[in-house]
């Protein structure tokens, strides 16, 4: 055998010889000497949950609006914003100077209105006795007429003659009367009719201004927090609405929000809507609040999903989810941000590790176990996690298992395990 040939042979089993080796060290235990952290096995509830942000809102909420009807009001009083307020006290006033001299015109309006209505109504009454007076006085003289004309038509035919003309002409004259007090009444009636509809517009414009006016000051319609909305008359400067500032006619100044009726508004990832069902627990946490929890249940959860604009490029999609609140506190004020926990699933009594000490050895999950100072791998059973913590069913409650894969330079450790990781997922 030649030289060459032997050479090749000798690396062949060196490479061997190390590889065997390193297969040993991967299995053999490693020593507790490493000073390796460890947590202890312990029995509880693990809750299953999936993570989303969103802000308080109300369902309900009283608003305070601009009357219709007018525009360019200007504000003259503004109850401080964030100030509780009781129900029927004055929130804003406008200014109606200028409603007001338009309300003393439509008042002058309507009594003058109401003065020629009387005249006319006088008036008539007037030209009725005179028509009244004029006919009887025709009916008497036509009367008188026939009288005589039967008179003379006995005593002389020629006369007799003379009598039915006078008498024709008296009765004919009775006629023209009733034409005319026919007329002057349906004259008088036309007129009449025309005045009322002047008065009842004189008046229907004299309530409409006041009942500006007194919408022009706004109070409160339920006891609450006051809150002003945006003006964005100006979009340079958008700014809550303060005195001063000129609204038009349905402009929404403020608002009173119902506090009994908060809940929470979030947007649930996209990728988590099929862990989520209505009525799943939510666990929250408010930013202005840290030492408070709050808990309620998922209401509903929109069909259709949203472009959540609050992220980072590419906007995400999102759905929006309702979430009510089961004790409402004091505190809470819309808009305030939350941070959800959505529970999808509640383990009880399992074994608990933290989610660190869980890792993965060939596609199987394993724990390194402490037994008198060694560290063995042991395959387990992963029933369920959550960013902090695994529930395992091969363990019992009490031993002690490592945070950090043994073997691994401190550095190392320090680089995969940072404090709050949530360790290896198998």
């Amino acid at each position: 055998m030649s030289a060459p040939w032997q050479g090749k042979r000798w690396w062949a089993l060196a490479a061997a010889v190390v590889a065997l080796g390193g297969g040993w060290l991967a299995r053999r235990p490693w020593r507790g000497a490493e000073d390796l952290p460890t947590a202890v096995v312990r029995r509880g509830d693990l809750d299953e949950f999936v993570r989303c942000r969103g802000k308080l809102a109300v369902r309900q909420a009283a608003f305070l609006i601009a009357p219709h009807g007018v525009e360019n009001l200007r504000i003259v009083f503004l109850a401080p914003g964030g100030s509780r307020v009781k129900s029927g006290q004055v929130v804003i006033r406008l200014d109606v100077s200028g409603l007001q001299q338009t309300a003393r015109q439509r008042a002058l309006a309507l009594r003058t209105a109401r003065a020629k209505l009387r005249q006319a109504e006088t008036q008539t009454q007037i030209t009725h006795q005179q028509d009244l007076l004029a006919l009887v006085e025709d009916q008497v003289a036509a009367g008188r007429a026939q009288l005589q004309a039967r008179r003379e038509s006995i005593l002389s035919r020629i006369a007799g003659q003379e009598s039915r003309l006078a008498l024709a002409t008296a009765q004919a004259k009775v006629t023209a009367e009733r034409a005319e007090a026919r007329l002057h009444a349906a004259a008088a009636a036309a007129q009449l009719q025309a005045l009322r509809q002047a008065r009842d517009k004189a008046a229907a414009e004299l309530r409409r201004e006041q009942r500006v006016i007194a919408a022009a000051t706004l109070r409160a319609p339920i006891a609450g927090l006051v809150t002003y909305m945006m003006n964005y008359s100006n979009f340079t400067n958008p700014h809550a609405y303060r005195v001063g500032d000129m609204v038009s006619a349905g402009d929404e100044i403020g608002q009173i929000p119902n506090l009994q009726t908060l809940e929470i508004h979030a947007n649930l990832p996209q990728d988590d809507r099929g862990q989520v069902r209505t009525g799943d627990l939510v666990r929250a946490r408010v930013s202005a609040l840290p030492e408070a929890r709050f808990t309620g249940r998922v209401q509903r959860i929109a069909q259709l999903t949203s472009l959540d604009f609050s992220g980072t490029e590419p906007v995400p999609r999102v759905f929006r989810l309702v979430a009510t609140l089961a004790h409402p506190d004091p505190r809470l004020r819309p808009q305030m941000t939350t941070t959800v926990r959505v529970v999808t699933r509640r383990l009880r009594q399992v074994p608990l590790v933290p989610a660190q000490a869980v890792f993965t050895r060939r596609g199987k999950a394993i724990v390194y176990v402490e037994q008198g100072g060694v560290f063995s791998p042991r395959r387990v059973t992963v029933l369920g996690r959550n960013p902090t913590e695994a529930a395992l069913r091969s363990l019992v409650p009490g031993l002690r298992v490592a945070l950090v894969q043994p073997g691994t330079k401190p550095h190392a450790r320090a680089a995969a395990n940072p404090a709050g990781a949530e360790g290896a997922r198998p």
